[in-house]
This record gives C-alpha cells, sequence and structure tokens, in this order.
C-alpha cells in the first residue's frame, strides 16, 4: 500500500470530477484505501476557492497509487514506524 489513512498527499495529474477539474498539485488527505478490485484511494482534496470564508472547500476524489505522492504520513503511520525501528 503506498499510503495510510489520515496520509497527506499532493496530486501529480489533474482529476477531472464531473463539474469541475481538481488540479495536479492540490493537497489532499486520504480517507478510505481500497485493494479490491485494484488498489485505490478515496482522498478529500483542499480547493482554493478565495471567495468563501476560510478560502477553499473541499472535494471528495478517488485516486490511483500513480496519481499522487505522500508529503506527509498520518501521525499513526509515524508512530508505527518508530516502533518498527
Amino acid at each position: 500500500m503506498k499510503a495510510k489513512i489520515y496520509d497527506r498527499i499532493v496530486l501529480l495529474v489533474d482529476i477531472q470530477l464531473r463539474n469541475v477539474v481538481v488540479p495536479r498539485g492540490t493537497e489532499a488527505t486520504i480517507v478510505g484505501v481500497y485493494t479490491d478490485p485494484i488498489e485505490g484511494y478515496d482522498a478529500d482534496a483542499d480547493i482554493p476557492a478565495p471567495e468563501l470564508v476560510g478560502g477553499k472547500t473541499w472535494k471528495n476524489i478517488t485516486v490511483h497509487p500513480d496519481q499522487f505522492e505522500v508529503i506527509a504520513p498520518s501521525p499513526s503511520s509515524q508512530a508505527t514506524d518508530n516502533q518498527a525501528q
């Protein structure tokens, strides 16, 4: 598995949704991990929206391992890695 729940990722490609494109470079948080029938991940993507209070909105996207890079492992991932050492 490339990522775990709550890992922070960055998109390497544009993700086309029904009415919006989530652009490459967007950061997201993994919220679901799947292995059957193929490896995939659900992620909540942070979408800039300067017209909104807080300056962003979120879209739930589904990505495959080749479409993102992990930029910050979840705290639970780090604890598991530290215990293994």
